[in-house]
């Protein structure tokens, strides 16, 4: 079996893409992700086979991206079991703010005839990016692709994307044995994704098929790598006009397939190193404050600093990309951040929250707080700030008085 150290850095590029596609309106997601190790309901592997179970029902919108690795004498090679082009997996595209996907793909590895074997730690991820949003279409909508050209298809028409990759999440001489003909073979993990990436073909952008570039995940030159080649290939493709910016702006991932805030590992903010100028020692006081307990973190200094874009950077890491941000005014009040009673129609009033409690299961970032009067805007929340539980006179409902409590 293969070594269980799992460690890459596959969360911090997910979290770089992830606001990186913010600024623009725009989100990314993740396919097959939420159901963990497990395949959901009816879709097995055919061991036997090398495919799945029941074809005519999984490969409809499969939860896996699986290919057959083939061992011989002169090393491994990759075969695509459907043959031709089939479906990736599918993803919430009804909200068209979505520019970027990552398939989870399987290698099944042959042993001998009739005999496959999966281990999930030599799992790879797929990414595609692309320059905008797809097309809108259903809460479950399939891509098609074909790995001998490259070419994706959606909802039955050419799809173009810019950028794509094989990441690799594991150290390329992590070792699995296996047996092939009664004897026990040695194969790596650089040796299965090598073998896919020589079988998958890639045409972003219409230029000609080629082999799909790999980036190994387990090193940070590697992440910085594909990082630049997205944003290469967003600014070489020009600007792209969001469906959704509102939204995707100031609520985060709202229409994310993968919505659920899964906690952190660690409480680490690693450093970020597309920002530039941020002393070490911050990160150091940042981190020390989060393992303390501490829940609210003001960043000071003078304009152009970055800390706008750190306070993104450590929300991001935190929640996978999940935070709010608005930006603070001298018109604001309490009710733009805590809420308060407004006309709902038909003489009625009812309360109203605001942005605070509206997502208070995530980050809440208030870029320019100085340029509101904090006092009126969220003197109520001073206790809470402080780390103590207080109540807030604001009614829930429409009868008896029922307070809010915070902590």
């Amino acid at each position: 079996m293969a070594a269980q150290d799992n460690q890459n850095l596959e969360g911090q590029f997910f979290t770089w893409l992830k606001t990186f596609l913010k600024d623009k309106g725009l989100q990314f997601s993740k396919c097959g992700f939420k159901t963990r190790d497990g395949l959901g309901e009816r879709h097995e592997f055919d061991l036997a086979a090398g495919y799945w179970k029941e074809p005519n029902y999984s490969a409809n919108k499969p939860p896996r991206w699986i290919y057959r690795i083939i061992p011989e004498p002169a090393g491994l090679r990759a075969e695509n079991p459907a043959g031709g082009p089939f479906n990736l997996g599918a993803i919430n595209t009804a909200q068209e703010d979505k520019a970027g996907v990552v398939f989870r793909l399987v290698p099944l590895i042959q042993q001998g005839p009739g005999d496959f074997v999966q281990d999930k730690s030599f799992e790879v991820h797929a990414l595609f990016v692309f320059h905008g949003a797809t097309p809108q279409g259903s809460s479950a909508e399939p891509f098609n692709f074909d790995p001998a050209t490259g070419a994706m298809r959606f909802k039955g028409a050419p799809l173009v994307y810019i950028g794509c990759g094989l990441l690799g999440l594991m150290p390329r001489d992590t070792e699995l044995k296996i047996t092939e003909n009664g004897m026990e073979r040695t194969i790596t993990y650089g040796d299965v994704i090598d073998a896919l990436a020589a079988d998958i073909k890639c045409a972003p952008a219409g230029n000609p098929a080629a082999p799909i570039p790999v980036y190994d995940l387990t090193a940070q030159a590697e992440v910085d790598r594909l990082k630049k080649m997205v944003a290469d290939a967003w600014a070489a493709a020009g600007p792209a006009t969001p469906k959704n910016v509102a939204v995707a702006a100031v609520d985060g991932d709202e229409n994310d397939d993968d919505g659920e805030i899964i906690p952190p590992e660690s409480l680490e903010i690693p450093e970020n190193t597309d920002l530039l100028g941020i002393d070490p020692t911050v990160y150091r006081q940042i981190n020390a404050a989060l393992k303390s307990g501490k829940q609210h973190i003001m960043l000071y200094g003078p304009p152009g600093t970055g800390k706008t874009t750190l306070a993104r950077w450590i929300a991001a890491t935190l929640t996978g990309g999940k935070w709010t941000l608005v930006t603070g005014s001298s018109d604001w009040s309490s009710q733009d951040i805590i809420g308060g009673y407004q006309p709902v129609g038909a003489g009625a009033v009812a309360f109203i929250p605001g942005v605070l409690l509206r997502r208070f299961d995530r980050p809440l970032i208030i870029d320019e707080l100085n340029r509101c009067d904090i006092d009126k805007v969220i003197g109520p929340l001073f206790t809470v700030l402080s780390g103590q539980q207080t109540t807030l006179p604001y009614r829930l409902g429409s009868g008896p008085i029922d307070f809010v409590d915070l902590a």
